[in-house]
């Protein structure tokens, strides 16, 4: 796959397009083919997450290059050869598993605004310790008495089990309140800068310290992070959702991995025609090959210096290829392959792959652009010929904010 391909299928994670102002409005068509306000809207979306920040028409002048690609692609029969419709397919399975996971996410209640307000804290906070962390907690009130009898809590932090805190006297440095333990993030963010706290349990041991410093952030900074803290709790919630449906998916009866088999097989030994053939993992009435997880298996071999990779790693990555069947058939069985969100996003993804594999098939490269003079020189004889046209009042309604109702 060039990068065409690969910008698009590795960036467009959800199932159907970015919600777009005005949504189907017609912007711009190739020899019929619309290009809407919706398909601008997501590849911007894509061209950003990607770090390449562009202006709307240089984006629309991708996705009419692309179209043009695309239909003599299909004049040439790349449209019909199996590597293409299996990339075609696989993308299907993958646009319908993100529907699936949107249909379940919406049992999730959003995000509060107090959820908001505490991730911005966790990471924008930041308090500095001193910090005497031992192995029992007499030792750790022994040490409290020696240092309100007038001792000195550096000294003490020599003794830290921590052996990064007794050779820095137990001076933390700059610490944000995610990095803390939760009782220890209390105590921190809760007692007088100077104040000794303590002994606290931890998960390890017990500390006492005292605060030398403390930030915590202002409101004022919540407004222009809320946008990317509402994303990542967005994402975490997704993770939360997709790991819980994994784990009853493969609970079913019918799903399993053959782990002794794959523990069995020689590490320093080339698998045979067979091995490649024999199933590692039933998902219901479908089964993953070897051949699934050899790929894998075998860059990692060249990484050992041709020894396969251990038996933990085999099961693993056999599990892995079983999360990805077990979700993309249960999207199946709920007939998402053919949700209106599948059907409305495919199309592009579809134009994206013929694109990049007759631009590969020209230049003889994977990493083909839109701006290989062997792509150009094609794409200026197919504009030459081709019936192109750009509705400039759909453009300008659908890219200015303050018609387009957007911040």
């Amino acid at each position: 796959m060039s990068c065409l391909g690969a910008l698009l299928t590795a960036l467009a994670l959800g199932a159907g397009p970015a919600a777009a102002p005005g949504g189907d409005a017609v912007i711009a068509r190739v020899d019929g083919l619309s290009i809407t306000a919706a398909d601008l809207a997501e590849r911007q979306r894509v061209l950003a997450a990607a770090g390449r920040l562009t202006d709307p028409r240089p984006a629309l002048d991708d996705l009419m290059d692309e179209a043009l690609l695309a239909a003599e692609a299909r004049k040439r029969g790349l449209a019909a050869e199996p590597a293409v419709r299996a990339q075609v397919d696989a993308e299907r399975r993958r646009l319908s598993v993100e529907a699936l996971l949107d249909t379940e996410l919406a049992n999730l209640p959003a995000p509060t605004e107090a959820e908001l307000k505490s991730a911005f804290h966790a990471t924008s906070d930041s308090v500095r310790l001193v910090l005497v962390k031992l192995a029992t907690e007499a030792d750790a009130k022994a040490a409290l008495a020696r240092v309100q009898a007038g001792g000195d809590l550096a000294k003490e932090a020599a003794a830290s089990v921590d052996s990064s805190l007794a050779s820095r006297g137990g001076d933390t440095g700059p610490v944000m309140r995610a990095a803390l333990e939760p009782a220890l993030q209390e105590a921190a963010f809760s007692a007088p800068v100077g104040k000794l706290f303590g002994p606290l349990a931890l998960k390890l041991g017990f500390v006492l310290g005292r605060v030398t410093e403390r930030h915590v952030a202002d409101e004022a900074g919540f407004a222009a992070q809320r946008p990317r803290l509402l994303a990542g709790l967005q994402r975490q919630r997704r993770e939360f959702v997709r790991g819980h449906l994994v784990e009853r998916l493969l609970a079913a009866p019918g799903v399993s991995v053959d782990e002794a088999w794959l523990k069995s097989l020689d590490p320093t030994k080339a698998p045979s025609a067979a091995d490649l053939a024999r199933p590692v993992a039933r998902a219901k009435e479908r089964t993953i090959p070897f051949s699934a997880i050899w790929p894998a298996l075998r860059d990692l071999a060249a990484i050992g210096r041709g020894h396969m990779a251990g038996p933990a790693t085999r099961v693993s990555l056999a599990r892995k290829e079983l999360e990805r069947v077990v979700l993309e058939e249960s999207a199946r069985e709920r007939g998402l392959d053919k949700a209106p969100a599948v059907a409305g996003t495919l199309p592009a993804i579809e134009r994206n792959l013929l694109a990049s594999e007759l631009a590969a098939r020209l230049t003889k490269s994977p990493e083909a652009g839109l701006m290989d003079p062997a792509v150009r020189s094609l794409l200026d004889g197919l504009r030459a010929k081709a019936s192109l046209s750009i509705d400039q009042a759909a453009l300008r309604a659908a890219t200015t904010p303050s018609r387009a109702g957007t911040p």
